[in-house]
């Protein structure tokens, strides 16, 4: 849910959308409101039930996966993802200021404990059939800058392709998407691939991932296990006629995906799939368990699992419904700074995921609250869109002054044992 950042309330006029999205990454005119905290504040009432609801959640599958692990490390990688760089800020991502930022953020990233860095390409920002070769080339120029300043610092990069929200992009991919069909979307898809496999080099490439998602982002029909499998399975074998070393190639779904057993089994049969990627975000129901019957599955395959984003929904009783990937509400609910200690906790849950379970990697999506989040107090009568557009923006202002958060402490902690 890269795109999380921009999966708001649909904009019914287009030229509505551009102001929108102006706003939303105006980086230079974050209102004083929303400046960031460390503090951690009291709990509203308003969500202390819910509070407690996801504490006693957590608290129980933690004290589960602390009473299976023996102890002894394990060679999983832990990582983050790289805010700054959201592939949905369109051309601003091509700015001196942004890649500053960025290299700024990796550098709090690495003092944290990281060992590699999460980076999101979406498609089709490399594809010169989008907006022609020079466009293309780049993008592909900040990324290749980007990734040797980040293995120049010792760091491991772990890339995922998706589809860019059509209703929510700068940049005109809806009426690219109306001229593709299921067949030129797997061809050019499985070409930017290889071309993040040829040009990149990372250390895991991620070729699709929630499925669901990029139908709806498609408008086309490849959300159904069949096709979304014959995709993957293309794509793989277009990247094994490269003939690189060193690269795992993996392929996914979200933890909330219907039929995810069988979703498993048929990913991890590919034999050319070295990893399963998966997504974390609900954690209500069987969610968190599932997560270990499809460890369970990779590994009765010969596979093992990454999870290249996750991050602690806050859910009210009956909000987890449409979208999993569009929700302003419950994206900007995560930035208010009372949720810390749960979000600390759910670092937790991700490091003992990994180490117990041995998984490749595990990388948290809202990095950007390990440095800073916003008073409650101060935003609760900010609409979501308004605040999204200042969350990304303040974090990276938040790393650059060096702060920290209970969150960032607590993963910071864990990942440097």
């Amino acid at each position: 849910m890269v795109i999380a950042v921009l999966a708001v309330v649909r904009i019914a006029r287009r030229d509505s959308q551009q102001n929108f999205l102006q706003q939303l990454f105006n980086r230079d005119k974050t209102p004083s409101s929303l400046t960031t905290t460390t503090a951690v504040g009291d709990v509203p009432p308003e969500y202390k039930a819910l509070y407690d609801k996801i504490d006693g959640k957590l608290t129980s599958f933690n004290r589960k996966l602390s009473s299976e692990w023996s102890g002894n490390k394990s060679s999983v990688i832990f990582s983050a993802t790289l805010a700054p760089t959201n592939p949905n800020l369109g051309d601003t991502l091509l700015s001196a200021e942004t890649y500053n930022s960025a290299i700024t953020y990796v550098d709090r990233l690495q003092q944290l404990g990281v060992r590699a860095i999460t980076i999101d390409i979406n498609f089709p920002l490399l594809d010169p059939d989008f907006r022609g070769p020079e466009k293309s080339a780049q993008y592909l120029e900040f990324y290749k800058k980007l990734v040797g300043e980040i293995k120049n610092r010792g760091l491991s990069v772990t890339i995922e392709i998706q589809p860019i929200f059509p209703d929510f992009s700068p940049l005109p991919v809806k009426k690219y998407y109306d001229t593709l069909t299921v067949e030129t979307y797997k061809q050019r898809a499985a070409q930017m691939n290889k071309t993040v496999a040829l040009e990149l080099r990372p250390a895991y490439l991620t070729v699709a991932n929630e499925p669901e998602t990029a139908a709806r982002n498609l408008s086309l029909p490849v959300g159904n296990i069949e096709t979304a499998v014959d995709e993957v399975k293309y794509i793989l074998s277009e990247l094994d006629k490269l003939g690189l070393d060193n690269i795992k190639y993996g392929a996914g779904f979200g933890n909330w995906q219907a039929d995810y057993q069988n979703w498993a089994q048929r990913y991890t049969q590919l034999p050319n799939l070295d990893f399963l990627n998966i997504h974390i975000y609900p954690v209500d129901g069987d969610l968190l368990n599932r997560i270990l019957t499809i460890d369970d599955i990779a590994k009765k395959y010969g596979k093992r699992l990454a999870v290249h984003e996750a991050w602690l929904y806050k859910w009210q009783i009956g909000e987890r419904t449409g979208n999993m990937a569009a929700s302003a509400g419950t994206f900007a609910k995560d930035s208010y700074s009372f949720w810390q200690p749960l979000d600390a906790k759910f670092m937790e849950t991700l490091y003992l995921l990994g180490e117990s379970r041995n998984f490749e990697y595990v990388s948290p999506f809202w990095s950007n609250f390990f440095f800073g989040y916003f008073d409650y107090n101060e935003v609760k009568n900010i609409s979501g869109t308004k605040m999204m557009g200042n969350m990304i923006s303040a974090g990276s202002t938040a790393a650059k002054q060096g702060k920290i958060t209970e969150t960032g402490r607590k993963y910071q902690t864990l990942i440097s044992k």
